[in-house]
């Protein structure tokens, strides 16, 4: 019966933990998923960070050079008061370095308006990773806004080229500091896996520790009664031994009543030491054709075969078998 309940109890315990794990095993197949997931979302949101903040600093480098150029440009155009001294050679290279910075200006503004579209650009998919309202993104959202209007207030009377470089290199500063603390957090949520995985993680834990605890109580109860049950009928056989080797025959005992079997006393009989009496031994002798008879009187002896009969006279019994069936 013990090995029929302790085998039920271990199949039971076998399908719950088996239950168990297919559960968890399911949880940590979906949550990994998502796990991979989040990890591509996070570097496509590092990729357009990364982009917004490098179109913020090529915008900075194509003003300097601008305004660098607009200022070589206007110190080439002034020129010298007696127009007697400008020779032909000097009037046609004027001409050609005027021609020469009015396409770099060009080019420089053309790139400063592609510039432009591409910050817009990687501003708005970085935008489109994040919740509206979202407060981690918020302060970044913020500083980029800040960003844009100063870009877009750059225009003819406006702030100077250096006095703009310099705004915007003190923001973009604050938004490396902001992007990194931001996919820094990105990625401890990445590493530590998802609530709903981190939760059946823990429980899983407590789970397992239960089970075996459960487990280790029951093989122990077992183990014990298994052990008291071994040491009582050891203790019987020992008893049942010891009874059969003082009395010659097994006798049924219990460990909670035993008692050693006493042999009983040997009564003597006086009587066995007396011989028999006598017997008459009937012999029937035919002779000459009549019939005779003879008796005699013999002991008997182990080689005599003739019929006997004992006499019916009464015969007193001995004082020794009187004193025998009184006692």
């Amino acid at each position: 019966m013990d090995k029929l309940v302790l085998s039920l109890l271990l199949s039971l315990l076998a399908g719950f933990l088996t239950a168990v794990g297919t559960f968890v095993k399911l949880v940590n197949d979906k949550e990994s998923k998502v796990t991979e997931f989040r990890q591509q979302w996070t570097d496509t949101a590092r990729q357009s960070l990364a982009d917004l903040l490098s179109q913020l600093r090529y915008y900075c480098n194509l003003t300097a050079e601008l305004t660098a150029l607009e200022s070589e440009a206007s110190s080439i155009v002034r020129r010298p008061s007696d127009p007697e001294k400008l020779n032909e050679f000097d009037s046609a290279l004027l001409q050609n370095v005027l021609e020469s910075q009015s396409k770099n200006r060009e080019a420089l503004k053309q790139a400063l308006r592609n510039n432009r579209e591409a910050i817009h650009n990687a501003y708005a998919f970085a935008k489109l990773h994040f919740k509206p309202n979202d407060p981690d993104f918020l302060h970044v959202e913020t500083k980029v806004d800040q960003a844009l209007q100063l870009i877009d207030g750059n225009l003819p009377g406006g702030n100077s080229g250096q006095t703009l470089r310099a705004e915007l290199m003190l923001l973009i500063n604050d938004l490396t500091t902001l992007s990194r603390g931001l996919l820094k957090k990105e990625w401890e949520n990445i590493k530590g896996g998802e609530r709903a995985y981190r939760l059946t993680r823990i429980w899983a834990k407590r789970g397992g520790l239960a089970g075996a605890g459960a487990l280790t109580v029951l093989l122990g109860c077992f183990g014990v009664a298994a052990l008291l049950n071994w040491k009582e009928t050891s203790d019987i056989a020992m008893l049942a031994k010891l009874g059969t080797s003082k009395s010659g025959e097994p006798a049924a005992h219990s460990a909670q009543n035993y008692s050693v079997p006493v042999a009983a006393p040997q009564v003597t009989n006086a009587c066995a030491e007396i011989p028999p009496p006598g017997v008459t031994v009937v012999q029937q002798i035919a002779t000459n054709g009549e019939g005779r008879m003879e008796s005699s009187t013999t002991p008997t002896t182990p080689t005599t075969a003739p019929v006997t009969s004992r006499p019916k006279t009464r015969v007193k019994a001995p004082a020794c078998e009187i004193a025998g069936t009184t006692q």
